[in-house]
């Protein structure tokens, strides 16, 4: 199964504005994604599947992660400005993928404005 492409990244919460990325590599498990406009400058999302190297008497992990990246070039001789956001998930090979889901879908519902507020005040 793939992932979707174009690959839609909403800004601006339920209410905000969609942005359709269009793939621009593929390399065996991963995948780029990108959109250049005059207003937002430049969206990317990075899709990566790895399988980490176990330690001694551990087992392997696979590594599934997804980063967005936001560059707002700068006006004049103000700098650029790029933000990120990422996401990786780790488990075992043989873990069951429902339970996976779940624990996925745990992060995604508490991720909200209040806790990203949160978070860029450096609340723990």
């Amino acid at each position: 199964m793939a992932i979707s492409d174009p690959f839609v990244v909403t800004l601006g919460g339920s209410g905000g504005t969609a942005y359709n990325l269009i793939k621009i590599k593929q390399d065996g498990y991963n995948s780029e994604y990108r959109l250049r406009t005059a207003g937002l400058d430049e969206l990317d999302v990075t899709v990566r599947h790895t399988v980490e190297s176990p330690a001694a008497g551990q087992l392997p992990l696979e590594r599934h992660s997804i980063q967005v990246k936001q560059t707002i070039n700068g006006v004049d001789d103000a700098p650029d400005t790029i933000r990120y956001v990422q996401c990786t998930l780790r488990c075992n090979k043989s873990d069951d993928l429902s339970d996976i889901q779940d624990l996925f879908l745990a992060l995604a519902y508490v991720m909200d404005s209040t806790l990203a507020a949160d978070l860029v005040g450096w609340d723990s």
